[in-house]
């Protein structure tokens, strides 16, 4: 399913390519949604996820989705289905009578990885089958300092939303975009030099608007 999904994903996307500029920016978009079973009991790899809407756990599943956009037009091309990396909040574990060479297997164990570990593969999976991009763009609590690393080695800039950037040691109220106005999607961006506190080094950031939001991006 992966390969068909892939597959399918790319010839749409060529399609869009060659319809737009060169100079457009193209965008891979990270995101991750809870699917709650809070009545089920015996689903098998049923956890406790940390859902960031009701700031609450719950029963169920977390939905990891990798998204390609020029823009104005956006493809799925890629996901993950997440249990919990921790023993302590899976509630049932997988069937133990699978055979380890099988993608069901496979599919299972790739449900026990970390959230900023998934988003690696994916991008790497993405990259490897012919998808291109500028920038990852995700929610804050995806930047961790391996996987700003890891992007930034294949050549992409991790985007972040610029309110909740706080690993970044500048006052971000003091900046104003007025590109952030504008209906379409454009990029515009000022450079600063700042000290990041969890990678511990000064870098280059970048304050970018795309889509009337603005990002920080390394």
């Amino acid at each position: 399913w992966r390969k068909f999904l892939h597959s399918l994903a790319l010839k749409i996307v060529l399609h869009f390519e060659s319809l737009i500029s060169s100079s457009r920016t193209r965008v891979f978009i990270v995101d991750d949604s809870v699917l709650s079973r809070n009545r089920s009991k015996k689903a098998e790899l049923l956890a406790r996820v940390f859902d960031h809407t009701t700031g609450r756990f719950t029963r169920g599943f977390n939905m990891l989705t990798l998204g390609w956009s020029d823009g104005f037009s956006f493809a799925p091309i890629d996901f993950v289905m997440l249990s919990s990396a921790k023993l302590v909040n899976r509630i049932c574990e997988m069937n133990e009578h699978l055979s380890k060479r099988s993608q069901g297997y496979k599919r299972r164990i790739e449900a026990f990885s970390r959230k900023p570990d998934a988003v690696a593969d994916m991008v790497e999976r993405a990259l490897f089958v012919g998808f291109a991009a500028d920038y990852v763009l995700m929610d804050s609590w995806f930047t961790q300092a391996p996987l700003l690393r890891t992007l930034t080695a294949k050549g992409l800039h991790a985007s972040i939303p610029a309110p909740a950037a706080c690993p970044y040691a500048f006052l971000l109220s003091m900046l104003v975009l007025s590109s952030c106005a504008k209906p379409r999607f454009s990029v515009n961006y000022i450079q600063i030099t700042s000290h990041h506190r969890t990678i511990g080094e000064s870098c280059n950031i970048s304050i970018i608007s795309i889509s009337r939001k603005a990002y920080i991006t390394l």
